[in-house]
């Protein structure tokens, strides 16, 4: 899931805006005391507003299936600098700080690390340093680099393998002919609809299966159905379906699920602190490789002071040499209309020529540039999927953060 319009969207953005903004502010039930996981209608996830948001988002466990990305023994050391960076800047002709930042985007939890230090670390909407929040399409970034890893093991060969190699039930599909890197670079060319606002698209109807946790393999039988409307390769458009298939391949090479496969390599070798999570398909289903991991700032932070090194955990290489590189170029190709979409392989350019980013709708981010050493992690509670304005609000924010470090 992605806070972006996708290019064959009819509905523009300023119309999702609005309608989303009509949503929040339509009656809800009244909920007496604390909201728990008996309130929340998961089929719903990108409908929730208020407290139920907050919550569910918080805590996707008791909401959904899931599985753990356990930690390890040791914890990968982020010291705080001296002094918490002051970050001052202008925008829309008014002078903005951090605290006006966060309560403008609704920001549960944000920090900036560079070189290692935390300079800035600060909670909102009930949060601390143990919450756990969900990613949304942070997580594509996540199984891009789950790529990397298995091609540094030798499970996958090559991303211009066809993906029905190791998925011989598309074999007869529109998709025999796919590559792992159409898919890397959103360029399937399979018929979806990612509108987030409407109740009848494929993202929705697929949100609406992993609640019900009883219908393992729908998504991979549901992608496999669908028309291809472009020559695969020629064409952007965004799909987290075609993310979830990244999955399926994962999975098949590597002979199992993702998230024990993730904490081998990555999550506990690096030393993150906490166990995190991801969502699944179904009960004892594949981890949804589009969205919804879950895990605490810091540890985000980390996965990203992971990826800006090069990929080195514990001394080992996880990653081809060259996958940062690979997986950050813009490499993606134009869209519908001519424009290029800054996207490589999972993963957000900019802002600045060099920096990039893993992003998701409701303001998840994780936002790395390599030239100054730079990370910094950030959850949202925005009260749409996509909202132009807090986008802008946030991509202020950070050109304010690389302006004030060298």
């Amino acid at each position: 899931m992605q806070d972006v319009p996708n290019p064959r969207r009819r509905t523009t953005l300023k119309a999702m805006a609005a309608s989303a903004a009509a949503l929040a502010m339509a009656p809800r039930p009244s909920l007496a005391g604390a909201v728990t996981a008996a309130d929340i209608d998961a089929s719903r996830l990108l409908f929730l507003r208020g407290e139920e948001q907050v919550f569910t988002f918080r805590n996707m466990d008791k909401v959904f299936a899931t599985r753990p990305i356990r930690a390890g023994t040791s914890v990968y050391g982020m010291p705080r600098a001296s002094s918490e960076l002051d970050v001052s800047y202008r925008y829309l002709d008014d002078t903005w700080n951090t605290s006006r930042f966060m309560e403008s985007n609704r920001v549960a939890g944000l920090i900036v690390v560079q070189k290692g230090r935390i300079l800035l670390e600060r909670y909102g909407l009930g949060n601390d340093e143990t919450s756990k929040w969900t990613s949304f399409s942070v997580a594509k970034s996540i199984t891009s680099t789950l790529v990397g890893a298995a091609l540094h093991d030798g499970h996958i060969k090559s991303v211009n393998e066809e993906i029905s190699r190791y998925l011989p039930s598309l074999k007869s599909s529109p998709l025999a002919k796919v590559t792992i890197r159409d898919l890397l670079r959103m360029s399937s060319g399979m018929k979806w609809n990612e509108n987030y606002l409407d109740p009848t698209s494929d993202i929705n109807k697929h949100i609406a299966t992993f609640a019900a946790r009883n219908r393992p393999g729908e998504l991979l039988r549901h992608m496999a159905s669908l028309p291809q409307v472009d020559p695969p390769g020629s064409v952007f458009q965004y799909k987290t379906g075609d993310s979830h298939l990244i999955a399926e391949v994962l999975a098949a090479a590597i002979g199992g699920p993702l998230s024990p496969y993730f904490s081998d390599r990555i999550w506990a070798p690096f030393g993150m602190e906490k166990d995190g999570y991801w969502l699944l398909t179904a009960t004892d289903g594949l981890e949804w490789g589009g969205a919804n991991i879950s895990a605490t700032l810091r540890d985000y932070a980390r996965f990203g002071q992971f990826f800006l090194g090069g990929g080195v955990a514990k001394g080992r290489q996880v990653l081809p040499d060259n996958w940062l590189s690979e997986a950050t170029n813009r490499s993606a190709p134009r869209v519908t209309d001519g424009r290029n979409p800054f996207y490589g392989y999972q993963w957000w350019g900019g802002p600045g020529d060099k920096a990039f980013h893993a992003r998701g709708v409701f303001g998840q981010q994780i936002f790395i540039d390599p030239e100054k050493s730079l990370v910094v992690a950030i959850h949202s509670a925005w009260n749409a999927p996509s909202d132009p304005d807090r986008k802008a609000a946030a991509i202020a924010y950070l050109e304010a953060v690389q302006d004030m470090l060298a």
